[in-house]
């Protein structure tokens, strides 16, 4: 195709739209920075009257890479060179048709900054004015170029899908996901790239949102089998990711030979990647695969490189971090060096179990994978917790992490359902809503970020990345200061939204001291748990006498109690659900 557009160059043929196939084709085989640059190159060269129609759709498409690279000073600008642009096509002697294009164009990159900086609602509306237009577009179109309208819309459709998934919307978003793959089905049947690509991992996104792995795994399995058919290379990025989701699939489901066995298979497809490329296929999923099918020495080596690689890259207290040290500690448990696992839990599951509740790590970081991840670590914590030599101790840490791995997703959203209920008044209304968009915005920058670090070093820009890290700063600030005003002008509501404070961890304290007290009744034992200062008290009485409660005065068989003793046996224990007792 190369030499095609080259041979009309020289002939003064317009080849633009073969130009943007290559380009197509560039993001469509992963390399997004070349594809960039042929977008670039082709908005230098239609700045003439001529070609300026070529201009929309490369203004569009570098705005959307540069997102995916990380540049969103880049993204921003380009959108606003094309709005720039819609404005002076308003005089432009054009069809009605190709002004709807244009104004398509457009509405899809408003779609996806507005979804890049978590503004939900703002990129719902856009992406369904751009499905709209481009719809309009399609009736008067030749039926040449019918096909790329037909994916940009349908694109625009699921798109929709996934930002009200975003906002736990998910029966609207899986009709709208539905929707999209139906019409890639009915324009170009199910052996496509666009269908594989485009539409089912958006779709298989909404399902692995609401906890529905079988689905998910059954439409990533569909895309596997488009790929086979259309002769897709073994090691091909986008088949060997498609891999790698059916094996996380299978993790989440706890199916661990059967996980073992699809990572073995990404492995002999990528004999030929260098390094780096295979680090980045690593994660949780296949270390507990490891750990769970006897192979526990080689998955504690994968764990700890992981975590170096993300101290790196997200810093010693980001939530991946977080996971890749609870990774390790589980290897460390399975392996018998207990004191050095407790020491990686007990740094590592404070960050995990807030994650849904901070607003670094929202529902956009997929809630139900993060719960099951979640109550399998919680898990292996509890279990070494049990191997304890300290009974008492143990309980007081072991009970604030099960109840907080079974009760997070309902509490969250019973939270967030009081707190609405009692914005009663406009400014309080007004003040939620701009706390929860903020909230919203700092988690979409997170999402970013994640993302844009995962990539090759090579296609990143080290300047795009600070400036992200700034803008995420300056927006937690931002947050802190509506959090601070509701807080001194509502405190009832504020007290509803305060998730993440130490508020909530001694609201654990407080359930963990029920539940110990219930549990151990059964034994001759009382546990009193704290204020959370870092220091609890543990009271033990000797309550029964041969499975009758003892009566008044009477002593415990075998008791030698010392004079002025009342029958209490003080002893100080470390409340380990407070942060300020790790």
């Amino acid at each position: 195709m190369k030499t095609g557009i080259a041979l009309g160059l020289r002939a003064n043929i317009d080849v633009g739209y073969l130009r943007q196939v290559v380009g197509f084709q560039y993001n469509w085989s992963g390399d997004t920075q070349k594809a960039l640059e042929e977008f670039l190159a082709l908005a230098r060269d239609s700045e003439s009257e001529s070609n300026r129609n070529y201009l929309f759709n490369s203004y569009r498409w570098i705005s959307f890479l540069s997102i995916g690279l990380g540049n969103l000073d880049q993204a921003e600008r380009y959108l606003k060179k094309n709005e720039a642009l819609l404005a002076e096509a308003q005089s432009w002697p054009v069809p009605e048709i190709q002004m709807r294009n244009f104004r398509a164009q457009v509405e899809y990159s408003r779609g996806r900054m507005f979804e890049v900086h978590g503004i939900l609602r703002e990129a719902e509306a856009a992406y369904r004015r751009a499905e709209i237009l481009f719809t309009e577009v399609l009736g008067g179109t030749a039926n040449s170029r019918r096909w790329s309208f037909e994916v940009v819309r349908d694109n625009m459709i699921a798109s929709q899908g996934v930002v009200k998934a975003k906002q736990g919307r998910y029966a609207e978003a899986e009709a709208d996901a539905r929707r999209a793959l139906l019409n890639r089905l009915a324009s170009v049947g199910k052996y496509n790239l666009m269908t594989a690509q485009v539409v089912m991992p958006r779709f298989a996104s909404v399902l692995l949102d609401q906890g529905r792995y079988r689905e998910a795994e059954k439409l990533v399995r569909t895309e596997l089998d488009i790929f086979d058919t259309l002769g897709v290379a073994d090691d091909a990025r986008t088949r060997v990711l498609a891999l790698n989701d059916v094996a996380s699939l299978q993790a989440l489901q706890e199916q661990w030979s059967e996980a073992a066995r699809t990572y073995a298979a990404i492995d002999k497809a990528t004999q030929l990647w260098d390094a780096g490329q295979k680090a980045r296929l690593v994660n949780l999923d296949r270390i507990l695969a490891l750990y769970n099918t006897d192979h526990v020495s080689e998955g504690l080596t994968t764990a700890r490189q992981l975590l170096a690689q993300s101290e790196k890259h997200f810093g010693q207290n980001h939530v991946h971090t977080a996971y890749a040290r609870a990774a390790v500690a589980v290897g460390l448990a399975r392996e018998k060096h207990d004191s050095e696992a407790l020491n990686e839990f007990r740094r590592a599951m404070p960050v995990i179990l807030t994650a849904g509740r901070d607003t670094d790590t929202d529902d956009m970081i997929n809630a139900a994978a993060h719960e099951q991840r979640a109550r399998l670590l919680t898990e292996s914590y509890i279990s070494l917790l049990a191997r304890s030599s300290d009974p008492i101790s143990a309980a007081a840490e072991s009970f604030p992490l099960a109840d907080a791995v079974r009760s997070h997703s309902v509490q969250l959203a019973l939270t967030l359902s009081g707190a609405r209920a009692v914005a009663a008044t406009p400014k309080l209304a007004e003040l939620a809503r701009r706390e929860q968009d903020l909230a919203k915005q700092i988690t979409a920058q997170f999402e970013l970020l994640n993302a844009f670090l995962s990539r090759p070093r090579e296609q990143r820009d080290e300047p795009s990345v600070r400036e992200l890290e700034m803008r995420i700063d300056r927006l937690r600030a931002e947050h802190a200061r509506a959090r601070n005003q509701l807080a001194a002008e509502f405190p009832t509501y504020a007290s509803l939204i305060d998730q993440a404070s130490e508020r909530g961890w001694n609201q654990e304290c407080t359930q963990a001291r029920r539940s110990i007290h219930i549990v151990l009744l059964r034994e001759p034992t009382e546990l009193c748990v704290g204020d959370c200062c870092g220091q609890a008290t543990a009271t033990r009485r000797d309550r029964h006498v041969g499975g009758r409660p003892r009566s008044q005065g009477e002593e415990a068989p075998g008791s030698a109690r010392p004079a002025g003793d009342d029958g209490l046996r003080n002893t100080r224990v470390r409340c380990r659900a407070c942060p300020r007792a790790l």
